[in-house]
């Protein structure tokens, strides 16, 4: 354009070739913008075969020289005498270039010569259209050519003798085919995980084929959608192809999936016949109590102490509401609740036992040796005082640091469900996130009870 663009350039056929100048370097290394530049096809010294009738060129598109595209020293060798111009030290394009120098080709009805490849959605959208990609056929691939191809470091090279490479590596493309990439790590999370819980993805993805020819039917949908083309198209061709051939796809599901889950089944009468012995217990303490409060100043109460009577009675009570919440719903709350009253009511009712019976010995082997022996009551009183401490103290750190809560414990049954996958078993316990609380717990009334 004589003016920069500054108004509308059309070319010689009418076609509009400029709108407007470019508005920024980015828009400026186009050389296809819709509606604003529509490409300019214009004859270099290279092509001009009358100057130079023994070295002029045509030109070719392709891409950069660290893919492994061999177009230079195909050109070369097979005596096609073309060069690439392109931005690439090697004279190569970007994809995004290409594809916009064939659209510009498209709008200005030039012919240009493309290293290209299938699967590509560029090749489906000008399948059956005046613009459709046409083959050029170059000597078959052979091992020999294949070993004696180009490197990545020659194709880069700024010596242009050196990016000729060797005549034997100069035949046409072999096929490849389409590679699943999976990282090392997805692989290692999925077997890592417990059995119950792997996950399908794994063993779908390496597992499922797809043709050539459905993923060309993809193209085809996406460019024809026409609607949302770097979003909601591609998605759309996806879903409707898997949903037209979702029999095919079934073949890819990994065996024993898909799986369900189910609760494991409780001994519900058990469980049931538990509780209500626990709530008769809890009613038993309570008329033992109250008698106990009314006969307390009767001699043989005086004598067994009242009061180590109530802090057994309380533990009793307490080991009653644990048994309870032994087979509730499992949540945060019920799981510390469960161990406090657990813990508390073995404390409360068997150290004072073990203090009382520790005093009766004291007495009985005092009595063997003719010797007077005198028992301090508030000794004995702090004695349990300090047990019951200490175990309230060790409680509530538990209960601050890592409390107990509700975990799962899953099991991969060998029952199938009604879609043929495993079924698998979920029991969700109490558990904190170390295991040392709850063996001290076990320690501790297992030391109680012998």
């Amino acid at each position: 354009s004589l003016d920069n663009c500054t108004t509308a350039y059309y070319d010689d056929e009418g076609l509009l070739i400029a709108a407007r100048p470019p508005s920024d370097q980015l828009e400026e290394a186009k050389y296809f913008s819709t509606d604003s530049y529509h490409g300019h096809f214009a004859a270099t010294k290279d092509n001009d075969c009358d100057a130079n009738p023994f070295n002029c060129t045509g030109h070719i598109a392709y891409g950069p020289c660290e893919w492994s595209s061999f177009a230079v020293s195909q050109a070369h060798y097979l005596g096609i005498h073309v060069k690439g111009d392109g931005p690439d030290p090697a004279g190569g394009y970007s994809y995004g270039h290409m594809v916009e120098i064939y659209k510009a080709a498209n709008y200005t009805k030039n012919n240009v010569l493309f290293v290209w490849w299938t699967p590509d959605p560029t090749v489906q959208e000008f399948l059956g259209t005046d613009a459709e990609f046409l083959r050029v056929l170059l000597p078959s691939p052979t091992e020999e050519c294949m070993q004696a191809r180009t490197t990545k470091e020659e194709r880069c090279s700024m010596d242009p003798i050196i990016r000729l490479g060797k005549e034997e590596g100069s035949c046409d493309s072999e096929a490849h085919s389409a590679q699943k990439v999976l990282v090392t790590s997805f692989k290692k999370r999925t077997f890592d995980a417990d059995e119950a819980f792997h996950s399908p993805a794994y063993d779908a993805i390496e597992n499922i084929k797809i043709s050539d020819i459905h993923l060309e039917y993809m193209f085809r949908s996406w460019y024809k959608q026409n609607t949302d083309r770097w979003n909601y198209d591609p998605r759309e061709a996806v879903c409707t192809w898997a949903a037209e051939n979702i029999d095919n796809l079934l073949r890819y599901v990994p065996e024993s999936h898909p799986r369900s889950f189910r609760m494991e089944e409780q001994n519900k009468p058990a469980m049931y016949g538990a509780m209500v012995t626990a709530l008769i217990c809890i009613v038993l303490v309570g008329a033992v109590s109250i008698s106990t409060f009314i006969h307390r100043k009767k001699k043989v109460m005086v004598y067994a102490q009242p009061t180590f009577l109530y802090m057994l009675l309380v533990g009793l009570l307490f080991l009653g509401i644990g048994a309870i919440l032994l087979p509730a719903n499992v949540s945060q709350g019920t799981c510390i609740a469960k161990e406090w009253f657990v813990l508390l009511g073995y404390s409360l009712e068997l150290v004072p036992l073990i203090v009382k019976v520790a005093a009766i010995n004291k007495i009985f082997q005092s009595a063997t040796k003719f010797k007077r022996v005198s028992i301090d009551t508030k000794k004995m009183y702090m004695a349990v005082g300090s047990v019951i401490v200490v175990i309230s103290i060790f409680l509530l750190i538990w209960t601050v640091v890592d409390p107990p809560d509700r975990q799962s414990n899953t099991k991969l049954t060998d029952d199938i469900n009604e879609d043929g996958g495993q079924i698998v078993e979920i029991e969700y316990l109490c558990r904190s996130d170390s295991t040392a609380w709850f063996t001290i717990s076990y320690v501790y009334q297992f030391g109680l009870l012998i």
